[in-house]
């Protein structure tokens, strides 16, 4: 099961968050989690087919994730968001969750 995660980062905050992820975030969380890989959006123009998206805008980092199963998810997550280190790791994260205009998460299974 992949796991696709989309963040809607606040404009005003997303270089603060670039810097966090790359240097803080990301490490801690490629030990905890099975991480396939981690993106930033760079400045290279959006192309949007079909119907025009909302005010939001397009997701800016997006991260994925390989799960043998929901249980596996569910239980490896809850370790990896709880407790000291990643409290520490949290609290580097400037504005916190105040940052975050949309966070969507979506499962997925290959064909």
């Amino acid at each position: 099961m992949i796991e696709i995660r989309n963040y809607h980062i606040a404009a005003d905050a997303y270089s603060a968050y670039k810097h966090w992820a790359e240097y803080i975030a990301v490490p801690y969380l490629k030990q905890q989690l099975p991480m396939i890989g981690f993106w930033l959006n760079d400045n290279t123009e959006v192309e949007v087919l079909g119907e025009a998206m909302d005010a939001v805008g397009p997701a800016n980092v997006t991260w994925i994730l390989e799960w043998d199963s929901m249980e596996q998810r569910n239980e490896q997550m809850a370790a990896a968001f709880t407790g000291e280190r990643w409290d520490e790791v949290f609290a580097k994260l400037e504005g916190g969750f105040d940052i975050y205009v949309r966070r969507e998460t979506r499962f997925c299974r290959a064909i």
